[in-house]
């Protein structure tokens, strides 16, 4: 059993709570058929991997290996998910499971 994180955009926290009372708790990317504009990003949680993607990023210490090779793939989307978020003047949110 791992950590599921699922990061989406909408525009406000009243919003984020309309699509939580949707799914009944479940992922926000389940609302309206799997049309919520998001991504899955399993295992990268906000409170612990994004910041050391950040250490990466501004060079500080790191340790080799933590970084799945599939992680490339999963910032990109990320990346351009927080994109149309900015240029929808939307916010990101994060819906974790454990």
């Amino acid at each position: 059993m791992g950590v599921f994180c699922d990061y989406f955009r909408t525009a406000d926290t009243d919003s984020v709570a309309r699509l939580m009372a949707q799914t009944g708790g479940e992922s926000p990317l389940t609302v309206d058929n799997g049309h919520i504009d998001g991504v899955d990003a399993e295992g990268i949680d906000p409170a612990v991997a994004l910041g050391k993607l950040v250490a990466l990023i501004l060079g500080l210490d790191w340790e080799p290996g933590l970084v799945a090779e599939w992680l490339a793939e999963t910032l990109k989307s990320l990346a351009a998910l927080a994109r149309r978020a900015s240029a929808g003047g939307e916010r990101l949110y994060c819906w974790v499971s454990m």
